[in-house]
């Protein structure tokens, strides 16, 4: 099931004209029925309140989607889109190796084995130059919480994540 998100607010700070550009807003997700805050700070002066917005909608979509293959709730399909081939590639082979040996020990009980969704609960990144962004975003599974990092690259007029490390 795709994650779909709304902008809430956003916003920009600018103390002084030498400090660097920082977005805040809240996204608000669909499945969870939740908003997600995000602050978004960058380097490039060049980056407009709408490529943030973009960003931030999908890191939340990105990260939910491979907590839950990574989980085994959902298949891979579709991310080719939205990944390059090495990094969908990484996140298979982690997805079956924690199916096949960590939820399948009898007495496992943690983050992967929760049957709740993936809740977003904050976003942090940077966009280190027009074309490259990173953020962390702390991710909730029920009780069970944690943090995963995303890496994006843009290449003609498409964002495509070349990391993602969830937990």
């Amino acid at each position: 099931m795709p994650y779909e998100t709304t902008i809430i607010s956003n916003s920009v700070e600018q103390a002084n004209s030498l400090a660097l550009p920082k977005f805040n807003g809240l996204l608000q997700v669909s499945q969870i029925d939740s908003t997600v805050p995000f602050h978004i700070a960058t380097v490039s002066r060049n980056i407009s309140a709408g490529q943030v917005q973009l960003i931030a909608a999908l890191t939340c979509k990105l990260t939910c989607m491979c907590a839950e293959v990574l989980r085994g709730h959902q298949s891979s399909d579709g991310l080719e889109s939205l990944m390059n081939t090495d990094c969908l590639t990484k996140l298979t082979t982690y997805s079956s190796l924690i199916r096949d040996y960590i939820v399948a020990l009898p007495d496992y009980g943690g983050l992967y084995a929760s049957p709740y969704p993936p809740s977003p609960q904050f976003i942090d990144g940077m966009f280190t130059d027009e074309q490259h962004f990173a953020a962390t975003v702390l991710l909730m599974f029920g009780d069970f919480q944690c943090w995963c990092t995303l890496s994006f690259t843009s290449t003609e007029q498409q964002w495509r994540c070349s990391t993602a490390d969830i937990g």
